[in-house]
């Protein structure tokens, strides 16, 4: 029986802040990665030279450098074939987040007692760009110990409390990754697409979680998920594109009464960043008009309490329209 190695793929551009804590949090894990292959999308900063102190110091540790900055979709290209030569039978991928001890181990440990599983995931911690922990981020726990979710588990917790799997505290099996579809969606669902790829694996082969944080997520005004939630257009385009993939060509994973609520939740989720991002601005517009006049004070009083019931309206209303009207019909 084959030994179970772990690889870890890193992607970087321009994140020298973070690159360092982020490879010695990897290198002093108490379960040692085979192989930590980073790629450098062309990184303008001091990037390169951090990361070349790591390669002359840990045999493990291999740079791609892209000469120049090619972007998303061209680096998941690269990923992909990069799955077709790593040693590990299983992948870890990495970016500007950090792990925490004993990350690997664990799910490691986990993954070598239920080998059929394609994956396993933890809670995990958000902090923000400074690293200051902001607490644990919010997921259904479905499991209050470590444990195996079988296929059919799988969809009873999806239907039940919504997808637990988040994708930096997430260790794949590779062959179930590959089969899956891996990178490759990246053009169609963007910042989205390692939640749909965990669940298609989950579904297909069962799961491991692990009730327990392991991972911390640098959450940033200005980072790659941020950008993608606040462009609402984006959002909607991602949102279609995930519900024709459930109904078509993974249709056999995909429940058609979950893909439904799916749909309902995310659109409902999509319409209150667009009012959040509405009561941001207003926000923004009154602090540059600052000090505020007496009839300002009165104006932009009056303007609060008129947006806030346009959103408890609105917010109740796209609740029940899209809890009544939306149909299988939708996906046929």
């Amino acid at each position: 029986m084959m030994e179970d190695k772990l690889s870890v793929i890193m992607s970087n551009y321009n994140h020298a802040e973070y690159i360092g804590e982020v490879l010695t949090a990897i290198l002093n894990q108490s379960y040692r990665p085979i192989e930590v292959i980073l790629i450098d999308d062309g990184s303008t900063d001091n990037s390169i030279e951090i990361i070349q102190e790591f390669v002359e110091k840990d045999t493990i540790v291999h740079l791609i450098r892209n000469e120049k900055n090619m972007g998303l979709f061209y680096v998941a290209k690269q990923v992909e074939k990069l799955l077709e030569t790593v040693k590990g039978n299983y992948i870890y991928f990495s970016s500007d987040d950090k792990i925490l001890p004993g990350f690997f181990e664990k799910s490691m440990n986990l993954l070598s007692r239920y080998p059929e599983a394609g994956l396993c995931s933890t809670i995990m911690l958000l902090i923000d760009e400074y690293g200051k922990e902001k607490g644990i981020m919010w997921t259904p726990v479905v499991s209050e110990n470590e444990c195996f979710f079988s296929p059919q588990k799988v969809v009873f917790n999806l239907r039940k409390f919504g997808s637990w799997i988040h994708g930096g505290t997430t260790i794949y099996r590779k062959e179930a990754f590959i089969e899956a579809g891996g990178n490759i969606l990246v053009t169609k669902l963007h910042s989205f697409v390692d939640g749909f790829i965990a669940q298609v694996i989950a579904l297909k082969y069962g799961a491991c979680f692990i009730p327990e944080p392991l991972m911390c997520w640098r959450r940033m005004e200005e980072g790659y998920a941020a950008s993608c939630s606040k462009n609402l257009d984006l959002q909607f385009e991602i949102i279609n594109n995930a519900v024709w993939l459930m109904s078509s060509t993974y249709k056999e994973l995909f429940p058609p009464d979950y893909v439904i609520d799916w749909k309902r939740k995310h659109l409902y989720s999509m319409n209150i960043t667009r009012f959040s991002l509405e009561k941001a601005q207003i926000d923004k517009f009154i602090n540059l008009l600052s000090p505020l006049n007496p009839f300002d004070k009165v104006f932009f009083f009056i303007l609060r309490i008129f947006t806030w019931f346009k959103y408890m309206f609105t917010k109740f209303y796209i609740h029940i329209r899209l809890k009544l009207y939306i149909r299988p019909k939708i996906y046929k």
